[in-house]
């Protein structure tokens, strides 16, 4: 064989491999379509038939419940996912008995502690609505993962109980959990437990408990607006740090209770920006009047922020913040540009 040959050989093997790897792809795509296919025929399917279900006269039970195979059972659970942000009450009490009817609390159990993030945050927002105590178990071990967004699933699953006496096994997951957790995400999940829960949310301001978990109880607590809250909350002001302090106002402003006045006053006038910036909205959100002066001063802080704040809180408290974000917006300076710029936001909204 000459070396014509053998490259001419060698250029139709290379072809032929390229027309096979071709091919191969061609039948892949066409094996993935035909199961896409499928599985949107079989969701069309069970989508109908839960729908039918749930608005019977009667409720399926036992025997009475549709036969289902392996391969219905991740269809299902999907389609009950995307039911339950529409269906409430009795409508959520039928779709969780027909899963259970189905056994598919325990095909979501598994579901719930292994496989892709987005899997795992569906099964266990699914779990949330069966109140068993073995799924209560698979909650707080999925509390302690390692993924913040499937831990933070695993946390409102158990805040959905609405049980006081859990927020302390919740919090232990959160101690024992391998990184820090979201604070503005916790916060949302504890303020669940609204006025029944505001004593364990102050036990877990407490120095002792992780700094992100203290910032979200703080500011947990201000989103419930708890007045019986105040005298913890007054004590935090006091806080060396930064953060806490500004989080403590920023939840005073919140309760509604003047005897925040004193200590919102002072942190108008702390070295710390964020509390500045925190005592700016407190003070507007209580309707302090008397710190329009102090808040005419913010308006020359050397923080945009603080500046917004301050002259957001004085549009606020109404005729004479007003009339005095007036008589600064004439001036020449960041105080009377920032006062311009939120007479001009501000009335243009109310126009």
């Amino acid at each position: 064989m000459t070396l014509l040959d053998s490259v001419w050989l060698l250029s139709f093997l290379m072809a032929m491999a390229s027309l096979s790897v071709l091919i191969g792809l061609i039948a892949l795509r066409l094996i993935k379509e035909s199961a896409l296919h499928r599985r949107e025929e079989l969701k069309k399917m069970w989508s109908r038939k839960l729908h039918i279900m749930l608005n019977a006269s009667v409720n399926l039970e036992g025997e009475n419940l549709p036969a289902i195979k392996t391969c219905d059972k991740e269809v299902i659970c999907d389609i009950a996912f995307d039911m339950l942000r529409i269906v409430r009450g009795k409508d959520v009490e039928r779709l969780v008995a027909n899963l259970k009817g189905w056994k598919l609390d325990a095909w979501l159990s598994q579901a719930a502690l292994r496989g892709s993030r987005g899997k795992r945050i569906r099964a266990l927002a699914l779990l949330a609505q069966f109140k068993s105590q073995d799924i209560l178990e698979i909650l707080l071990v999925a509390a302690r993962d390692k993924d913040s967004y499937v831990q933070m699933a695993a946390l409102r699953g158990i805040a959905n109980r609405r049980d006081p006496s859990l927020l302390r096994k919740m919090v232990q997951a959160l101690m024992e959990a391998p990184h820090q957790t979201n604070t503005l995400m916790l916060a949302d999940v504890l303020k669940t437990f609204r006025e029944s829960g505001v004593a364990e949310l102050e036990r877990l301001t407490d120095s002792a408990m992780r700094r992100e978990i203290r910032l979200a109880a703080i500011k947990a607590l201000g989103m419930i607006g708890a007045g019986k809250s105040v005298e913890t909350l007054l004590e935090l002001t006091e806080q060396p740090d930064q953060d806490i302090r500004a989080q403590s106002l920023m939840a005073l402003g919140r309760t509604g209770d003047q005897r925040a006045q004193e200590a919102i006053f002072a942190g108008l006038e702390s070295e710390s920006y964020p509390v500045r910036l925190s005592a700016a909205q407190a003070a507007g959100n209580l309707g302090l009047h008397h710190a329009v002066p102090k808040l005419a001063n913010l308006l020359n802080d050397p923080v945009w922020w603080v500046r917004y704040r301050a002259a957001s809180a004085l549009y606020q408290l109404g005729t004479a913040g007003q009339d005095m974000l007036t008589s600064i917006s004439i001036q020449q300076n960041v105080a009377g540009e920032m006062a311009r710029q939120i007479l001009a936001e501000r009335r243009g909204v109310a126009a």
